[in-house]
């Protein structure tokens, strides 16, 4: 690990909030559910640029943004998913390992490694400052509208990352891939859930959203038209020890994509959180600092379909 002076470790002290003695690892995603497939997103769409596996039909999972709060730090991040396969990596991993499991040869669980991550490192400033782009993510062909999503997981306030393998400096990293088995989502009426959710629709030609309990009676969507700010503070209660950035890039990214979903499709959207236990049966992530410093996690992944 880097020598640093007092002046750099200012420079990129945490968000209020985190403490500088522990590493935080946030993420989320969004699990598109109904249809042919059911997807887990941070970005809505197939970009499948750097495909590893097969992709299946069945369902795509074109997993979370991460992101580092907290200490300055150097370690080895493992991305373990269940019955999936990786399409995308931003960076490249180290390494991508398939577990012997009887009669799942093929099916996963994959194990992707990062390692060397330096988190925070002050030897990035002067190169994200000079070119907001790293080596690794240019090389990518990426549209212009995930290129506008990337710009906005940068806004939020979290350490920088570096993966010298790759030569990778940015902010977050990003994974995809393809869901074998999207059942475990799709079970019963409103796919399972109950509680507190999200109810979007087309009204005069616009996308409004209401608040809603489920189980409800079909069509009714009544009550108070929430505004922008209020759908994010309500998904902000759903995890409330993520940063509240993070909730507005979700918001920032997923917007529109509904919008065109509810107006231009006709659709009613149903937007409510995973289970922790739903959460673990996708991926299992973990951060294993080379210092001796405890890790915290906050992950959360919402669920989107028709209803």
């Amino acid at each position: 690990m880097s020598a640093f002076s007092a002046f750099l470790l200012l420079c990129l002290s945490s968000t209020p909030g985190f403490s500088e003695d522990t590493v935080y690892v946030h993420e989320w995603g969004v699990v598109e559910l109904g249809g042919e497939f059911g997807a887990l997103s941070a970005y809505p769409g197939v970009h499948d640029v750097d495909a590893y596996f097969e992709p299946f039909p069945q369902a795509a999972v074109r997993a979370p943004v991460i992101w580092f709060h907290g200490a300055v730090c150097t370690g080895t991040l493992t991305v373990r998913i269940e019955m999936s396969g990786f399409t995308t990596l931003i960076p490249r991993p180290d390494s991508i390992a398939e577990p012997v499991v009887a009669g799942r040869m093929g099916f996963g669980p994959f194990i992707a490694t990062w390692e060397g991550l330096e988190i925070g490192d002050p030897r990035m400033i002067r190169s994200l400052c000079s070119d907001r782009w790293s080596r690794e993510t240019r090389s990518f062909p990426l549209a212009d509208d995930i290129i506008i999503a990337f710009d906005s997981w940068r806004r939020v306030p979290s350490n920088l990352v570096h993966h010298s393998s790759s030569g990778y400096i940015d902010s977050f990293l990003y994974y995809e891939t393809e869901l074998y088995d999207a059942s475990l989502f799709e079970e019963g009426d409103w796919y399972g859930y109950s509680g507190e959710a999200l109810v979007f629709f087309e009204e005069s030609g616009e996308m409004v959203c209401v608040r809603a309990t489920i189980p409800t009676e079909e069509g009714g969507y009544g009550g108070e038209r929430l505004t922008d700010q209020a759908v994010a503070d309500i998904i902000n209660t759903w995890s409330p020890e993520m940063a509240y950035e993070e909730i507005y890039a979700l918001c920032a990214t997923w917007m529109d994509h509904l919008e065109t979903r509810c107006v231009d499709g006709g659709e009613t959207l149903l937007l409510f959180p995973l289970s922790s236990e739903q959460v673990g049966s996708l991926s299992t992530v973990s951060f294993a600092p080379d210092q001796e410093l405890p890790v915290r996690y906050a992950r959360l992944f919402l669920g989107l379909g028709p209803v």
